[in-house]
């Protein structure tokens, strides 16, 4: 799950460079870009939908926020951003393709893509990072900047571990409910 978050990572340097300014704005669309053409290339290339989201996004910031100078993207560039991700990671789930699942493909044989667990942990933890994004959004709108990125980066690293520990544990809790269940009906 790495390279899920290593998937964020031009929205992270954009976070921190956006708040500067117009000139962040600009500077961060523009590496934001170039990361996701050189670490994401090879996932733009399997059509991978945070990666060109990402594209499309920051493609939009760039035109619409700096060449057309939009008020809204210039002085909420945050709101803006996690807003975008929100949909993303929640309109991967409503399209029935949750964003992570393309990740977590990488990791295991094809075999088990089509596992209910397998599909299962990826609705959560793609829900789970819609939510993050959410929350962020709305904690951008109504907080001052200080605190509102204090807390989002609370809710990514909750993102995070989620993303790191959930799966094991979800595994692990379905086998012995499994294991449970062959138990009782042999007793019946």
């Amino acid at each position: 799950m790495k390279r899920v978050i290593l998937g964020f990572l031009p929205w992270i340097i954009y976070s921190v460079l956006a708040n500067r300014g117009e000139s962040g704005i600009l500077h961060g669309a523009i590496i934001a870009l170039v990361l996701t053409f050189i670490l994401g290339r090879e996932n733009l290339r399997k059509g991978f939908i945070l990666d060109w989201c990402t594209v499309v996004f920051f493609a939009f910031v760039l035109v619409v926020g700096v060449y057309l100078r939009h008020p809204f993207i210039t002085q909420h560039p945050g709101l803006f951003a996690d807003g975008a991700l929100a949909v993303i990671t929640i309109g991967s789930l409503l399209v029935g393709i949750p964003f992570t699942i393309q990740y977590a493909r990488e990791q295991i044989t094809q075999e088990h893509w089509n596992s209910p667990i397998f599909i299962r942990v990826n609705q959560i933890l793609t829900l789970t990072w819609g939510i993050a994004f959410a929350l962020s959004a709305l904690i951008s709108w109504l907080l001052p900047l200080n605190v509102s990125t204090i807390l989002h980066i609370v809710l990514v690293a909750i993102a995070i571990l989620m993303t790191i520990r959930f799966p094991a544990w979800y595994r692990n809790q379905a086998l012995k409910n499994r294991s449970t269940e062959i138990m009782n009906s042999d007793v019946i």
